[in-house]
């Protein structure tokens, strides 16, 4: 709760809009008229909010959660959370129900990115003592190392120029 953060919308000239938003991390919805961020107004946890910043709504009521992702199909975001001392990713519907713990392995898990097809979650992991990139179905089974270089602490990994192909053999 200690920092103020916000959410600014600006047009193509570089001027700001009048909207303001107070939230950290957040995540469009795939028609772009709603955003999910991690924000303490006052409860902290993941909050939906209209564009227009109206229609705030608590999704989430875990202060930890963050690093939000929409699914590509607009029913889920999946999210990091503190859990058995480290992060795990969770996911949770829209109306804040069936929240699902994905991973549990010793380390941290964040860093959540959906498959264009909602399928798939593609996520940074350390439970091996390096940072590395796994890839696992959007229910959490069948986790499996993608990436096992050490990609760092950079969170600027480009997954979206990734293709991810499913073995059928």
């Amino acid at each position: 709760r200690g920092a103020d953060y916000a959410i600014y919308f600006a047009d193509g000239e570089g001027r700001e809009l009048p909207v303001q938003i107070p939230g950290e991390t957040p995540s469009w919805s795939p028609d772009g008229g709603w955003l999910v961020a991690k924000s303490c107004r006052p409860d902290c946890g993941l909050w939906l909010t209209r564009r227009d910043g109206s229609g705030a709504a608590q999704l989430t009521f875990n202060g930890g959660d963050g690093l939000p992702a929409w699914s590509p199909d607009g029913d889920k975001i999946a999210f990091s959370r503190p859990a058995d001392g480290g992060l795990d990713i969770f996911t949770v519907n829209l109306d804040g129900g069936n929240l699902l713990q994905l991973t549990t392995a010793a380390g941290n898990d964040t860093l959540p990115v959906w498959t264009p097809d909602s399928q798939q979650i593609v996520f940074r992991s350390a439970r091996n003592g390096v940072w590395q990139i796994y890839v696992m179905n959007s229910d959490g089974s069948d986790q499996r190392l993608l990436i096992p270089d050490n990609v760092g602490g950079n969170d600027d990994w480009a997954v979206d120029r990734m293709s991810i192909k499913k073995d059928e053999g």
